[in-house]
């Protein structure tokens, strides 16, 4: 009785969405991943999206990294990268410059001078030049970042 009638019904389901999948038909993917796994579509669609979002990415670092332990080997890439060092320098020291000009000073209509911005970036440039860890090395820039992160949250609150 019930049981061949739920046994029936089941396997005629399972014929429908092996059809499905056959044809390539995305609803029907989510119901195979629903029965088989037991998870809800939601959570389905939601890690298949993910997949789908970091895996190229995933597979691009790797391709790279790859092939960049063999080029960065190579004198002329060694002589770029000395090149640009000092450029990359050069740019974020302007954009830092531009930044505390621009928000700390009154340059411009309506723009007022920032004693706590200018305090701030002074004490964060004494940091940065002239504070050294135990072993006679400068602080690292993550840690000024987060230096910078937790004064302003102290400065200017959360």
């Amino acid at each position: 009785g019930m049981k061949i009638t739920q046994s029936f019904a089941r396997e005629e389901q399972n014929a429908e969405i092996f059809d499905g999948l056959c044809k390539e038909n995305k609803k029907y993917w989510l119901k195979a991943a629903y029965i088989s796994l037991g998870i809800p579509v939601f959570v389905s669609i939601l890690s298949v999206a993910t997949t789908a979002v970091v895996f190229p990415s995933f597979v691009i670092i790797l391709l790279v990294s790859a092939a960049l332990n063999r080029v960065v080997k190579n004198p002329y890439v060694q002589a770029v990268l000395r090149g640009l060092k000092p450029c990359i320098a050069g740019i974020i020291l302007a954009t830092g410059l531009f930044m505390t000009i621009k928000n700390c000073l009154p340059v411009g209509e309506g723009s007022q001078l920032d004693l706590r911005g200018l305090v701030l970036t002074a004490i964060l440039a004494v940091v940065m030049f002239v504070v050294k860890t135990k072993d006679k090395k400068r602080i690292s820039p993550i840690g000024l970042i987060i230096l910078a992160a937790v004064l302003g949250m102290i400065v200017y609150g959360c």
